[in-house]
């Protein structure tokens, strides 16, 4: 009877634990929101952050992908190259865009290939250089640029894909771990420890 009095009015409390603790759980996330955002406002904090594997891949392709488009774009409606390079660069989300934008169009300026300054730009897909080469041998940039247009969408949407699938199911995922190691110590608390005082409680009362 002692056992199950215990248990009867503890349970209110392990639930009101319960929701203290989602509510701490949702506060905590809203944190690390903030903190990721302001991150990223920090060259090195955004190497970090596309260091990730699932994320940094999806992120480094998006970027990829607005670079191209906007290239393709300037560059197809006569704008000087050195422009376009440069405004293809502030398209992007990268942190340093502005220093990078800079540097391709001074470096324009002076003579260097488009094909060379991408083998520097280590964020943009290695398998570029090569196509812009070819394009620049050729005299066909824009259709260089077309096809690399194409190949960054269709790069693109796989990465998305990929990442909508994935995502929510490793957040759940890590949720479902962390309620239910909170669950299991409240059900220890719960159950077994009312039954260990009682259990102690008789055995004093015993002796």
């Amino acid at each position: 009877t002692a056992v199950i009095e215990a248990v009867q009015t503890s349970w209110p409390v392990a639930v009101m634990h319960l929701v203290e603790y989602l509510a701490v759980l949702a506060a905590v996330g809203i944190v690390i929101y903030t903190l990721v955002k302001v991150s990223w406002q920090s060259e090195v904090a955004q190497g970090f952050w596309l260091g990730i594997p699932m994320i940094g891949r999806t992120l480094s392709t998006a970027y990829a992908y607005r670079w191209i488009t906007a290239l393709k774009l300037e560059f197809s409606a006569g704008i000087p190259l050195s422009e376009a390079v440069a405004d293809a660069w502030r398209a992007t989300g990268y942190v340093a865009r502005e220093r990078l934008a800079q540097e391709g169009q001074t470096g324009l300026w002076e003579g260097v290939e488009l094909s060379k300054l991408v083998r520097r730009w280590k964020r943009l897909p290695r398998d570029w250089i090569d196509f812009i080469e070819t394009g620049e041998i050729s005299g066909k940039l824009e259709t260089a640029f077309a096809n690399l247009e194409t190949e960054a969408g269709r790069a693109w949407s796989i990465a998305q894909k990929r990442m909508s699938e994935w995502l929510p199911k490793i957040i759940y995922f890590g949720i479902i771990l962390i309620v239910a190691a909170k669950v299991f110590l409240m059900a220890y608390g719960l159950l077994v420890q009312p039954i260990n005082d009682v259990t102690k409680a008789l055995r004093d009362a015993g002796q």
